[in-house]
């Protein structure tokens, strides 16, 4: 039998100093989530990465694009401010396990 499936993790929050268009609190947090196959629960390769941004007021939610200059927001620039949440090394576990595994397997078969 052999389990495997996907699964969604939180991978990282960032809050950012910009008015909310609902409600014009002055703080707006972007979460971004990413997705990840799994196989015996553990995360083999992410696959997919989503970003939401929400206020703490209000609770309204909006998308990532709200942050650009393009669609009325404030310029957030990359290297003032790090949009992008990078993907944690645990979610390449698995396929780190399988790698290692295969070298192992290569070895005794070459080798012994």
């Amino acid at each position: 039998m052999i389990i495997f499936g996907r699964n969604t993790k939180n991978i990282g929050t960032k809050t950012f100093e910009i008015n909310c268009p609902n409600c014009h609190h002055h703080q707006l947090r972007l979460t971004a989530y990413q997705s990840m196959f799994h196989f015996f629960w553990i995360p083999t390769f992410p696959y997919k990465k989503q970003y939401f941004v929400d206020c703490e007021n209000c609770g309204s939610c909006y998308t990532k694009e709200i942050l650009h200059e393009d669609n009325g927001g404030p310029v957030v620039h990359a290297k003032k401010e790090r949009i992008n949440i990078k993907t944690p090394w645990w979610a390449f576990s698995g396929t780190f396990l399988i790698a290692i595994t295969h070298i192992y397997r290569w070895f005794l078969f070459y080798f012994h």
